[in-house]
């Protein structure tokens, strides 16, 4: 039995998504042309297109004010996970985020710092929340995060310990 060799456009071998796109009859056509010109099919050239308006395109200002495009952004925030995406999304560019989003943002920043807070008490340590930017932060104090973390860790281990049977 013969094996049939699977044809395709070129492009690239990294996965991709389907997008529908409405498109005005006349700009159909005018891409179609320059996909043609361009010895693209209609798909390979519209992702082109986008892929250089995305670099192109504001969609935010830093704190100088210098444009930062949609590509930047995605420079910054990319994971393949879309929860760590969305942290960082919120994390360093709040103000893209949508309604929604920013309301998830809201209770997940909430549940963090009361996680954070029930922590500290575990370990006995003091904390203070700062209001600041309407954001409340949670300050252990004498300690970085570091050594809260590791802190943590050994916490975890002697709880391990414990539930195994060991000796302290």
């Amino acid at each position: 039995m013969t094996e049939k060799k699977r044809r395709g456009g070129g492009g690239k071998l990294a996965r991709t998504e389907n997008v529908q796109v409405r498109l005005d009859p006349r700009l159909r056509f005018a891409a179609e042309l320059a996909a043609g010109k361009e010895r693209r099919t209609l798909s390979s050239f519209i992702e082109w297109v986008v892929d250089r308006a995305v670099k192109e395109v504001t969609v935010t200002r830093d704190k100088d004010g210098k444009s930062i495009t949609a590509a930047a952004v995605v420079d910054k925030v990319w994971d393949i996970d879309d929860d760590v995406r969305f942290v960082e999304l919120a994390t360093h560019f709040p103000e893209l985020l949508t309604y929604e989003e920013q309301s998830q943002w809201k209770k997940r920043s909430q549940m963090l710092d009361e996680t954070l807070t029930k922590l500290a008490d575990l370990f006995g340590f003091e904390t203070r929340s700062i209001e600041d930017n309407s954001e409340v932060f949670v300050d252990i104090k004498g300690l970085t995060l570091k050594e809260f973390r590791d802190k943590l860790e050994e916490y975890i281990e002697k709880a391990k310990e414990s539930d195994n049977g060991s000796p302290d």
